[in-house]
């Protein structure tokens, strides 16, 4: 499943797992940094039960403008806070891009596009929530994949984290 909000930050409806029962709770999906209109970040987060919190990054670049990429496991997503300082996400897995085609009724668009997830700690997410970000980098298997992050971006990830941590257990 990936959500994704349109008109505010909210939450999609809860999954149940039929086996364990567990319930996993998201918050809508929001581009949290771009590039100039050939790529971007969307990020939204994740409970399940009381205490597995996680942070969903997606990366999708305009094929047009970028080649295939890997994320390899030891590799890093970095945000850029305002006084220049890192918050350093490690990857656990490594994650391949595969194509996602978005179809327009004239016209067929490519992205390459590949979901990270970075498993984090209410402190993190606190964190998260009062940060000032400008940026962030996907250290990709043979390049960096760098955005940016404006005021309102930041906020927007603010805010989901906030939302997050606002969810009754």
């Amino acid at each position: 499943m990936i959500p994704f909000g349109v008109a505010a930050q909210g939450m999609d409806d809860p999954q149940v797992d039929g086996f364990t029962h567990e319930i996993t709770i998201y918050t809508t999906g929001w581009i949290i940094a771009s590039t100039t209109a050939d790529g971007n970040l969307a990020a939204w987060f994740s409970r399940t039960g009381d205490t597995t919190y996680r942070l969903h990054i997606r990366c999708k670049l305009l094929s047009d403008n970028y080649d295939h990429y890997r994320v390899s496991r030891g590799s890093h997503v970095l945000l850029k806070l305002v006084d220049n300082s890192l918050i350093t996400l490690p990857v656990m897995t490594d994650v391949e891009a595969g194509i996602l085609e978005i179809k327009g009724s004239s016209y067929t668009t490519q992205y390459w596009d590949a979901t990270m997830v970075f498993y984090m700690s209410r402190d993190d997410i606190y964190k998260i929530s009062q940060a000032d970000f400008t940026g962030a980098r996907v250290e990709a298997d043979d390049k960096y994949i760098d955005l940016g992050m404006t005021p309102k971006q930041s906020l927007v990830l603010n805010k989901l984290a906030a939302l997050m941590l606002s969810q009754n257990n």
